[in-house]
């Protein structure tokens, strides 16, 4: 994790990377069904290896740690999540599960070890070269092991992107925490309780979402996942889940690039489900879908020149923005509505947010998950002869 990531969640509490359940039986029904979305079921995890990176206090990792694995290795560089970690797994101590917690930032950590499962949720978006952390991280996989990540892209975090942009206008970036708190908590307060599955109260939403400063930061999404991953990886699954192939698997050639073409062609085609959550069904040519999501990534680094005051003015944010209504009024997405309020807001003199009656209903999947195998070969192709 990089250090002003990990200098934030120090100085405003480990509760930014933790979650609140008033149920846990739901926690654990929540992750099987990620785990079987993603084509993985959670029994797969029994007597296997398991390397996590940013578990942060660890409250989706008792999950896994109870499908009782033979090794849990724990890469965790924020010093209170690392220590509630430990204070949370050792009420687990009975699982005879091997575990351990190493206590660096994600570009120091080495081992000659490789794992049955290597899991990455939270933290490989918003680096400065996420490609690079992700393929290291694939680096820790076992021939016939997984590899779990979270992704976010420019379309799926467009929603989030406008939240920030509204911010942008009320208050300026580097103004304090507790200030910008006092705007935007009132604003986003309402906005969240459109969003079904929230599991942290609107002032930690803020801080992690509106008020952390992102820097020299990239999105990485599912298609760049795909791109850099390497030839021995097939695409296992998604969630959500958006893969479909018709292909029979006798006619395939090379099954890991089959899998790794094709979910790529099925998330361009899928993006407007994960730009908007309302409206899941509506489906788009890939290629169409490949222009919306860079018309969203060139968004989300107008935004950030912004912020970051090597665009003092909003003239490139704004043209952004009409190229982004022009795509969704071409696909004919009903978010094109949300959209215009948020524009037309940014463009006036008003201070006002409240006036938008589309834009606080809109959510979009911020980050999903993809599993990838690594293939294996369990007998030489001559002997099979």
């Amino acid at each position: 994790m990089s250090r002003a990531f990990t200098d934030f969640y120090s100085d405003h509490g480990a509760h930014l990377v933790s979650r609140s359940y008033d149920d846990v039986k739901i926690l654990f029904k929540a992750r099987e069904a990620l785990f079987v979305s993603l084509g993985l079921p959670p029994s797969f995890l029994a007597d296997r290896s398991i390397l996590e990176f940013g578990p942060g206090t660890g409250h989706y990792s008792v999950f896994n740690f109870l499908q009782r694995p033979s090794k849990y290795h724990f890469v965790e560089g924020v010093p209170e999540a690392s220590l509630a970690l430990r204070q949370r797994l050792a009420n687990y101590q009975d699982n005879d599960v091997q575990w351990f917690v190493e206590d660096t930032l994600f570009e120091q950590f080495h081992t000659d070890d490789k794992y049955d499962v290597v899991i990455a949720e939270s933290c490989i978006p918003h680096q400065k070269n996420p490609s690079k952390l992700f393929s290291r991280f694939a680096e820790f996989v076992l021939p016939g092991g997984v590899l779990i990540i979270t992704t976010a892209s420019g379309a799926s975090y467009l929603s989030e992107t406008l939240r920030r942009l509204i911010r942008d206008k009320l208050i300026h970036p580097t103004e304090p925490a507790e200030q910008q708190l006092d705007i935007m908590v009132p604003i986003i307060a309402g906005h969240l309780e459109n969003l079904k599955g929230v599991s942290r109260t609107a002032d930690d939403w803020v801080l992690d979402n509106i008020i952390q400063p992102l820097g020299e930061v990239e999105l990485f999404s599912i298609a760049q996942a795909i791109d850099s991953v390497t030839d021995d990886f097939s695409v296992l699954g998604t969630a959500p889940k958006m893969i479909q192939d018709w292909s029979w698997h006798r006619t395939l050639s090379d099954p890991a690039d089959h899998s790794r073409r094709n979910a790529k062609k099925q998330y361009y085609s899928n993006i407007c489900g994960l730009l908007d959550l309302r409206y899941p069904n509506l489906t788009v040519e890939a290629e169409m879908g490949e222009q919306l999501e860079n018309e969203c990534h060139k968004l989300w680094y107008a935004m950030g020149a912004l912020e970051r005051q090597r665009d003092p003015n909003w003239s490139s944010v704004l043209g952004r923005l009409q190229e982004l209504e022009r795509v969704l009024l071409e696909i004919k997405s009903p978010t094109v509505d949300a959209l215009k309020e948020v524009v037309d807001f940014l463009k006036s003199d008003s201070k006002d947010s409240t006036r938008m009656r589309h834009f606080p209903h809109w959510w979009g999947v911020g980050q999903q998950h993809i599993a990838f195998y690594r293939n294996s070969y369990i007998f030489d192709v001559k002997s099979a002869r």
